[in-house]
């Protein structure tokens, strides 16, 4: 009984703690999650990797490194600071991507939707 007691309630506070960590931003359906902010875009990765790349340049940002497959691309970059910037970009269906941003070490929410939205303003 002692065991199943234990089981319970960590199986509460593992379902606790993943609720709170997923948590909805400002921006309306953008989450964020141990400091990484996604969102769902309406195009391929790589129309969505392009507009990255232009809202990249607006920001005043250097794009350092880009890897593409059929389904995802993964960039990195920096900002003037030299803070890494990590977005990577998910193909979910036809015509559908995950967008993600994780600004510096520990994710800056802020930073990451001026992006986020940079980025949807460059489509």
């Amino acid at each position: 009984m002692k065991t199943i007691r234990t089981a319970f309630y960590l199986t509460l506070v593992v379902g606790l703690f993943s609720a709170l960590v997923a948590c909805q931003t400002e921006q309306p359906n953008v989450t964020n999650s141990f400091g990484t902010i996604s969102g769902f875009v309406d195009a391929d990765p790589s129309d969505v990797a392009d507009a990255t790349t232009k809202a990249l340049q607006e920001k005043g940002y250097s794009e350092i490194k880009k890897t593409e497959t059929d389904n995802a691309v993964r960039m990195v970059a920096r900002n003037q600071d030299d803070t890494k910037i990590d977005i990577t970009i998910t193909k979910h269906g036809n015509n559908v991507s995950k967008l993600e941003i994780h600004y510096g070490a520990f994710g800056n929410e802020t930073k990451s939707i001026e992006l986020y939205d940079t980025i949807q303003k460059s489509m």
